[in-house]
């Protein structure tokens, strides 16, 4: 990016950035959690889970469903489950959803 691009354009690559970053990283999590597996599989372990546990989800993440995380979610014994009004897979501080993240990340927090 050149000292001279313009506001618009650094914020455009930007986004480009940031956009093939959530693809790196949702391609990723689909190896461990999707259709690409690969062979690992925690479901099994999640009941073992003895400590306060809050899980969110977007609701329209596109990387992995929000009744994946809601059923993985249902396996941990006294969990929190919260639906975000998101597409994105990792909330980024631009998304509105995201003061709603750090909101119920604070009240979990606070007990």
């Amino acid at each position: 990016m050149s000292s001279s691009a313009t506001r618009d354009e650094r914020r455009r690559d930007r986004r480009s950035l940031l956009g093939a970053i959530e693809h790196d990283r949702a391609v990723g999590a689909r190896k461990v959690f999707g259709t690409d597996r690969a062979g690992v599989d925690v479901r099994d372990l999640l009941p073992k889970v003895v400590v306060p546990t809050l899980v969110t989800h977007s609701r329209g993440d596109a990387v992995a469903c929000c009744k994946m995380g809601r059923e993985m979610a249902a396996e941990v014994p006294g969990m929190r489950f919260v639906t975000l009004p998101s597409n994105k897979h990792v909330l980024l501080d631009s998304e509105p959803a995201h003061a709603r993240l750090l909101g119920e990340i604070q009240a979990f927090l606070a007990g």
